[in-house]
């Protein structure tokens, strides 16, 4: 099986680990199947990464969805759905060696996915939030994601593409906007790389707008409260805050929710993150309103 990703991606990620060829190799994984990957970077000849057996049925499984366009079948793959969700930013910082299945898998098949199929994809789950809203819920209302926030004095030390909302463990976490859950993970375990589809997001839950295409991302939950597919009002209590995921995990990382906001630019096709300082802006503009 050949995976082609998108030569167009930065040239510098994997440069910057200084691994020869045959570093790259021993260290992208032990097991008897093999894949030619190109790289993701530009002008770079192919390499042969090999990896186990469950990581290749999931990347043939996903690319079995592309191909034959099976949108129904997307929320059904956690790895799938993330692919979809992540920006092309966020997929270059994926790039090997891996560190996990997951990782693996996703960066494998982010290369397949074209403009067309994110598109009908989009289209699809504005689609099935239409068909699911039965009850006619006003999906446009925005709300703050906790009763009380506090940000980090210093935000360049947060996250590009992220910010930490920082708050009481246990305090419930509400939506802030309307949409349909395209992820509902809840059974990350320490030690366990493979038990959510991210290794540091822990439990999470990904909720997309169909009323500006936008994706809402909330990470280290103690519990998620929401199943796939369920369409929510923003102020729905969508679960608890933890501290799962690898590095909210530590002593002393915990007592925040991780929230992402990513964008669909239909002119390009891509994913766009909105940075921490426009995250910030629009919770405070939120704050003041509610």
């Amino acid at each position: 099986m050949e995976i082609v990703p998108n030569s167009n991606n930065s040239s510098t990620d994997r440069t910057n680990k200084n691994l020869t060829r045959r570093d790259f190799v021993k260290k992208a994984g032990a097991s008897a199947v093999v894949f030619a990957i190109e790289p993701m970077l530009s002008g770079e000849e192919a390499e042969t990464i090999k990896m186990n057996e469950a990581t290749a049925e999931e990347i043939r499984k996903c690319k079995k969805i592309i191909e034959n366009e099976q949108y129904g079948e997307i929320l059904k793959n956690p790895c799938l759905v993330s692919a979809l969700y992540y920006s092309k930013h966020a997929i270059e910082k994926m790039a090997p060696p891996h560190k996990n299945d997951p990782e693996q898998i996703i960066w494998s098949i982010y290369p397949l996915v074209t403009k067309k199929f994110r598109e009908n994809y989009i289209n699809t789950l504005e689609k099935i939030t239409l068909d699911n809203n039965s009850e006619q819920k006003n999906l446009t209302t925005q709300s703050l994601p906790l009763d009380t926030i506090t940000f980090d004095k210093n935000l360049k030390r947060n996250h590009l593409d992220a910010i930490d909302l920082f708050t009481e463990e246990g305090s419930p976490i509400y939506s802030m906007s309307g949409g349909i859950v395209v992820l509902a993970e809840n059974g990350w375990k320490r030690g366990d790389a493979e038990s959510t589809s991210s290794e540091h997001g822990g439990n999470t839950v990904i909720i997309f707008n169909p009323n500006d295409n936008s994706f809402y991302r909330y990470a280290h939950m103690q519990e998620t409260g929401v199943s796939t597919e369920a369409v929510l009002i923003s102020g729905e209590k969508i679960g608890k805050v933890g501290h799962t995921g690898l590095n909210a995990s530590k002593p002393g990382h915990g007592g925040h929710l991780h929230l992402e906001i990513n964008k669909y630019d239909k002119k390009d096709g891509e994913m766009m993150a909105l940075d921490v300082f426009a995250l910030k802006r629009k919770i405070e503009a939120l704050e003041k309103t509610q």
